[in-house]
C-alpha cells in the first residue's frame, strides 16, 4: 500500500493570497493512549513491529563482499526470487515552502495534504466494496486541525461558533497532518488515538499508494469505533478490527498490481507456512517499494507490515478463515513476526 500523489497541478501562485478570517479558535489536547491495547502493541512492536525487524534483516541478509567461494558452494543452485516488472508508483510532490506566519503556514499545510490524502484513498475506491463508504465517511466527518506540538492541536473553525455548536456531529473526527519536526515523536506515520476521535498523519509519505492503503486501514478503525461502536479496549474486538483492516489492505494491494500480488502469494505463502520470515521479508522488499530512501523509515515499516500480514491473512482465507477468525490470525501473525525482531 506510483509514488505518492502526483502534484503536477500544485504550483506556487505569484499573486498574494488573502488570509482567511478566523472566527473562532478551539484548542484541544489529545490524550496519550499508550495504556490501551493498541498503544501497548505499538510500543511493543515499534511502528507496527517491523522497523527493528527490517534493520536486523538488512544486516543479517546483506551479502558478504570479497568472500571466496569454494567450488562446492559455487555449484550450489541459487534460490533466486522470481523477477517481476517493477511495480508502478506515484510520487508525492512535497509542499513548497511557504512564507508568512506560522499559523497560516500550518493551515496551508493541512489544506495541501487534505487534497493529497483524498486523492490517495480515491485511487482505491473500486478495490473493495467498503472503500466508497470509507471515502464518503472521511469527506463528511473529518475536520482538520493545526498541530502546535507533538500532542497539542488547535482547531480553526471558519465560521460562527454558534454554528459549530449547533451542528455537532457524533461521527466527527479530527485529522492532523504532522510536519517533519513532530514526526520523530510519532510511533507510526499514521495512527488513530482517543477512541477514534483523532488521526495523525505524517507529512513524510513519499508514495501515494502507501498513503492510500494505510489511510484506508486507519479509516476502517475510526468507522468501527465511531459508527459500529467497537470498543478498542476490548481485546477480542480490537484484534478482530485489526484483522479486518489488514484484510482490507490485502484487497488494496491486489488492486494496486494484480501480477505483483500473485507473485507475492505464490512465493510468499509457502515461506510463511515454513516460518521463513527473513526470506519472506526479502521477497517483500524485492516486489514492493519498501526500501529507504525511496520511502521514509516509518513508511517502510508500515509498507512491510502491510505486505507480510497480507500474506498471513491470504493464507488463512485460503484455508477458509471467516471474518470472526481474522482476530486470531492477526494476533498469531504479530506474535510470529515479533519473534524475528
Amino acid at each position: 500500500m506510483k509514488n505518492r500523489l502526483d502534484r503536477s497541478g500544485e504550483k506556487n501562485r505569484e499573486k498574494p493570497r488573502k488570509k482567511p478570517k478566523v472566527s473562532a479558535v478551539q484548542n484541544t489536547t489529545v490524550s496519550d493512549r499508550s495504556g490501551d491495547i493498541k498503544g501497548k502493541i505499538l510500543i511493543a512492536l515499534g511502528a507496527l513491529g517491523l522497523i527493528a525487524f527490517l534493520a536486523k534483516q538488512n544486516c543479517s541478509t546483506a551479502p558478504e563482499k570479497n568472500k571466496p567461494q569454494s567450488s562446492a558452494e559455487a555449484k550450489k543452485p541459487k534460490n533466486e526470487t522470481k523477477k517481476v516488472p517493477q511495480i508502478k508508483t506515484s510520487e508525492i510532490q512535497q509542499m513548497p515552502f511557504l512564507k508568512g506566519e506560522r499559523a497560516m503556514q500550518m493551515l496551508e499545510m493541512q489544506k495541501y495534504w487534505e487534497k493529497i490524502a483524498l486523492d490517495a484513498i480515491g485511487m482505491f475506491k473500486d478495490a473493495h466494496p467498503k472503500m466508497p463508504q470509507l471515502i464518503e465517511f472521511m469527506k463528511k466527518n473529518a475536520v482538520y486541525s493545526i498541530p502546535t506540538g507533538p500532542k497539542a492541536t488547535q482547531r480553526i473553525f471558519l465560521g460562527r461558533m454558534e454554528d459549530l455548536i449547533k451542528n455537532q456531529n457524533p461521527n466527527e473526527f479530527e485529522i492532523v497532518f504532522m510536519p517533519g519536526e513532530f514526526v520523530e515523536s510519532m510511533p507510526s506515520s499514521i495512527f488513530t488515538e482517543d477512541h477514534g476521535n483523532t488521526m495523525r498523519i505524517a507529512t513524510t509519505f513519499k508514495i501515494k499508494e502507501w498513503l492510500g492503503i494505510i489511510l484506508a486501514h486507519e479509516l476502517s478503525h475510526v468507522h468501527d469505533q465511531k459508527v459500529d461502536g467497537e470498543n478498542s479496549e476490548d481485546q477480542r474486538q480490537y484484534f478482530k478490527g485489526e484483522g479486518m483492516a489488514y484484510d482490507l489492505e490485502k484487497s488494496l494491494l491486489k488492486f494496486w498490481d494484480p501480477e505483483t500480488y500473485k507473485t507475492l502469494m505464490e512465493q510468499g505463502i509457502p515461506l510463511w507456512q515454513k516460518r521463513k520470515i527473513p526470506e519472506l521479508a526479502e521477497l517483500a522488499r524485492s516486489l514492493y517499494p519498501i526500501n529507504t530512501p525511496q520511502v521514509s523509515p516509518h513508511e517502510a515499516a508500515l509498507g512491510e507490515a502491510s505486505v507480510l500480514l497480507s500474506v498471513a491473512i491470504e493464507e488463512a482465507r485460503q484455508k477458509g478463515a471467516s471474518d470472526d477468525d481474522l482476530g486470531k490470525v492477526y494476533a498469531n501473525a504479530t506474535k510470529i513476526l515479533k519473534e524475528f525482531k
